[in-house]
């Protein structure tokens, strides 16, 4: 869950590497994992299952709800950004 709460907080996966202490490859790897477990095609709607479960930050809620409301097409996201 730590590598989805840090998503859910719009960190990049070099930022979550260093943050956890692991290589960035392994971050790419289990988040590929968290998104098909999820049924989910991209990096914000992992973000947004995150946001529904209660696992990101009050100012992530607020970069989220910015970026939504500029490109809520991203909420159906079926392309990682990363």
């Amino acid at each position: 869950l730590q590598v989805v709460a840090l998503i859910g907080q719009d960190k990049k996966y070099k930022e979550i590497a260093e943050e956890l202490e692991l290589g960035y490859e392994t971050v790419k790897t289990y988040a590929a994992r968290i998104r098909k477990k999820l049924g989910v095609g991209s990096k914000v709607a992992v973000a947004l299952w995150a946001q529904q479960h209660g696992l990101i930050t009050n100012e992530a809620q607020k970069n989220m709800d910015a970026m939504l409301s500029e490109k809520p097409w991203l909420a159906q996201g079926n392309k990682d950004e990363e």
